[in-house]
């Protein structure tokens, strides 16, 4: 098998395994939005799976990529896809345009998805934080007290639920 063809299957292989990464990160965000803790511990399971999977595709792709640099007379350490692009075959330029082409959309999606799991992490433990400081902080008024208003607000006595915020 050719170094070009080689690579062509390096990239088509990251492609799907980006589409799965996807889906998993798809599935985080359900899972996110149904409150179900036990589907995200599985979502996040994969992931930490895929995400050794993609380090090693990575590192094949490099190799891939420094075999074909050397083959071309191009720097192993600096050659680049855009680069086999420009001096790949007619028939593999196309593909390993496509191929490019579908790697940035599935990042880019990924990225999408991910940040947007992020805002609902944060809005989640923004209410778990306000939910702690309305158990930690519950205030007992008095019904009957002697002297002003602004006494009674002073001599107020908290009550706590919890010692400690998570």
């Amino acid at each position: 098998m050719s170094s070009f063809a080689n690579l062509a299957q390096v990239l088509r292989d990251e492609v799907k395994h980006y589409n799965g990464i996807l889906s998993i990160t798809e599935e985080m965000q359900k899972a996110l939005v149904a409150n179900n803790f036990e589907e995200l511990n599985s979502a996040l399971k994969k992931q930490q799976l895929s995400i050794v999977a993609s380090g090693k595709l990575e590192e094949e792709r490099s190799q891939v990529l420094a075999n074909l640099g050397t083959e071309l007379g191009l720097s192993a350490k600096d050659i680049t896809l855009s680069m086999v692009i420009e001096v790949a075959p007619q028939e593999k330029r196309e593909e390993f345009i496509e191929l490019q082409k579908q790697l940035t959309d599935k990042v880019d999606k990924i990225k999408t998805v991910s940040s947007q799991n992020e805002v609902l992490i944060k809005d989640s433990l923004s209410y778990i934080d306000y939910a702690m400081k309305m158990f930690t902080a519950i205030e007992e008024k008095k019904t009957y007290d002697r002297g002003s208003e602004q006494d009674a607000n002073k001599r107020q006595s908290v009550n706590r639920v919890f010692d400690k915020r998570v």
